[in-house]
């Protein structure tokens, strides 16, 4: 199961060419994604994270952090017994997603590392965040030098409340 879901993570048509072999039993890609839900996507990113930058050199680890956020329909919808679609700062349905993605300042790799819905969140509500990306991120032995973000009002607030010479 776990070659299953490293396979499915790293890459869906891998994963399809292994299925089609037929000579391991590998679940539906639909049962991999309910698994996701269940145990958590980001024990899988950890452990992929680590393995796509095992053989990095000490440059090649210094990495760019990206965030932005993803307008979404707000909107909740009952599937395989879940509720999807709802924030994870507020109580209701969120209309935005938070996308943070690092990408190697020497070396041609990059990949999304978290990404959050949220619901009319301040930046001292999604403060965390950043902070649980930035952890996860530096146990992997990746070092974040440049943060990326857009004029977005959310985006600019969190950074100043992450600046070591924030007045606020």
């Amino acid at each position: 199961m776990v070659l299953a879901l490293k396979s499915h993570l790293i890459s869906s048509t891998c994963y399809s060419y292994l299925q089609s072999l037929n000579c391991l039993i590998f679940p539906h890609p639909k049962t991999l994604r309910s698994l996701y839900g269940t145990i958590g996507l980001e024990c899988e990113l950890q452990t992929y994270l680590k393995a796509s930058t095992a053989n990095f050199n000490n440059q090649e680890r210094n990495d760019t952090l990206h965030m932005d956020e993803i307008h979404v329909k707000s909107e909740l919808s009952y599937t395989g017994g879940r509720i999807l679609g709802s924030s994870t700062t507020q109580n209701e349905a969120a209309n935005t997603v938070l996308a943070f993605m690092i990408s190697s300042l020497c070396k041609k790799w990059s990949t999304v590392v978290r990404l959050r819905p949220c619901a009319k969140s301040s930046a001292a509500q999604i403060l965390p965040i950043p902070h649980a990306v930035n952890k996860d991120i530096e146990s992997c032995n990746l070092q974040i030098q440049v943060v990326c973000i857009d004029n977005y009002p959310l985006t600019v607030n969190l950074v100043k409340l992450l600046s070591p010479t924030s007045n606020l």
